[in-house]
């Protein structure tokens, strides 16, 4: 990305050209970290996400916008800026607390939903008719997919908080804890979305004793 686009950030000044490779580091700086945090992380990791952006995604998104344009017949120097926001966007979600899908638990030894062999198989042909834009245009959807699903996480806990503070006060409670006549107990802490929803689902909320230890 340095040598296609960002070194032609020099003639715009010394500001701009000290920018250019310190984008151009701190994008290798973060795969670095991230591979660290990745193999000090592997028998603690739910294995159904990654904690940030996965390396080879951030650097197929990279190459699959040098490549998408370059057939395009655009150069490099024309797109300093949005290559400068890419880099340091991907360096920045690869070491961030962002969940990202890991496909691990696409186990094709067992049984295979049609569907998804039959989205496997149009993902195939849409690939071979234009090889640049399917891949740039798929890594690009994967790493927006973490900050809109955090978002949609972060907006349902909020609610679920302020549901159960609404509905406290009616029971008996405090703002932090909700007590029901069944006796059940489910103490979450700390725990995520998905975590909450199997609580939830196992045990109606009409029966269930829930303390809020912190969300």
């Amino acid at each position: 990305m340095y040598e296609w686009a960002l070194v032609y950030m020099k003639p715009m000044g010394w500001f701009w050209g000290q920018i250019g490779w310190l984008a151009a580091f701190f994008y290798a700086a973060s795969t670095a970290l991230r591979l660290a945090r990745f193999n000090t992380r592997i028998g603690t990791q739910d294995k159904r996400f990654f904690q940030g952006l996965p390396s080879p995604a951030a650097a197929a998104l990279l190459m699959g916008m040098i490549w998408m344009w370059h057939d395009l017949g655009f150069e490099g120097a024309n797109f300093q800026l949005p290559a400068l926001l890419i880099t340091v966007i991907a360096g920045a979600l690869m070491v961030s607390n962002i969940s990202y899908y890991s496909f691990k638990d696409f186990d094709l030894r067992e049984r295979v939903p049609f569907v998804a062999m039959l989205a496997i198989v149009l993902g195939l042909m849409l690939l071979s008719l234009d090889p640049p834009k399917v891949l740039f245009t798929s890594f690009a959807v994967y790493t927006l997919s973490g900050p809109v699903l955090a978002v949609i996480r972060w907006r349902r806990k909020r609610g679920a908080t302020a549901y159960l503070e609404l509905i406290a006060p009616k029971n008996g409670g405090n703002s932090g804890q909700l007590s029901q006549a069944s006796g059940t107990a489910c103490t979450v802490s700390n725990r995520s979305l998905d975590d909450m929803e199997r609580i939830v689902s196992v045990a109606p909320l009409h029966a269930v004793a829930i303390e809020v230890a912190s969300i």
